[in-house]
């Protein structure tokens, strides 16, 4: 039996070494930041404590109901994004620019979206903050890690809208 890698890596063998790089370090990016958000939600799992079978915290939900919404956002950006790229493939400019400003205002409401399930964690762990817990303070700061990858996201994509609005 062959190994399915194996016969993956035989048909990428015909496609140019650059378009190969790219998409490599495409999925590379990708798994990283699979893995980036996987050790956040299990380091809030960590935190949390006595989890029990329901993801439940003492009477608290352990991802609070801001935090679902904002995913569901994120899916319909991505959706944005890719319906972006098929209008930019048809050279139809107008809704390749009517898709980007869909993904910055959905950007936008991602972010106080956001903002409000992070004002939910705060206040939830308010003991935990109070206590200079400094496995707490380790994720926050990836937790403004992650702000700061949202507000450069919604910049460069306003840079993106504001060319294509040029032309």
């Amino acid at each position: 039996m062959v190994c399915p890698f194996f016969k993956m890596a035989k048909t990428f063998s015909y496609i140019s070494t650059d378009g190969y790089r790219a998409r490599l370090a495409m999925m590379l990016f990708i798994a990283s930041l699979a893995m980036f958000f996987g050790a956040c939600a299990v380091s809030l799992w960590a935190i949390a404590g006595d989890i029990s079978v329901k993801g439940q915290v003492e009477g608290h939900t352990l991802v609070p109901f801001p935090l679902w919404i904002s995913t569901f956002v994120l899916v319909a950006i991505s959706f944005g994004f890719h319906y972006a790229l098929k209008s930019l493939k048809q050279e139809s400019q107008e809704r390749f620019r009517l898709w980007l400003l869909f993904c910055g205002l959905l950007g936008v409401v991602f972010l106080f979206i956001q903002a409000e399930g992070l004002g939910d964690i705060f206040l939830f762990h308010q003991d935990a903050i109070q206590n200079n817990n400094k496995l707490f303070g380790v994720s926050y700061v990836l937790i403004l890690v992650h702000a700061l990858h949202i507000v450069a996201g919604l910049l460069a994509l306003g840079y993106l809208i504001f060319r294509s609005q040029l032309g």
